[in-house]
């Protein structure tokens, strides 16, 4: 009875992870924007170095959104890096 209970559970949240595939060609009233980090260069340097105690503004923009995806990895040999980082986000109005 409990495997079954918890393959219930189990595709359950599954099939909440799968998209609405109705709003895919569903017309919609927006421009969709994109942020990268990308290399403008065409080479391999997408990324962006922050010094100790600086800052990086990601994404400013005007109006409404949303962030739908972010990635970001971390190149430090630091055992505690994730102690240090703090991810800010603001917005107006």
């Amino acid at each position: 009875m409990k495997i079954v209970f918890v393959l219930l559970i189990l595709c359950l949240s599954a099939a909440a992870q799968l998209p609405n595939l109705e709003d895919l060609a569903r017309v919609h009233d927006y421009v969709q924007h994109r942020a990268s980090s990308y290399d403008r260069s065409g080479g391999n340097a997408d990324f962006r170095e922050i010094p100790a105690a600086g800052t990086l503004t990601l994404l400013d923009e005007n109006g409404p959104g949303e962030i739908t995806h972010f990635w970001c990895t971390i190149a430090t040999r630091d055992p505690n890096h994730l102690k240090a980082i703090v991810l800010r986000m603001f917005w107006d109005g």
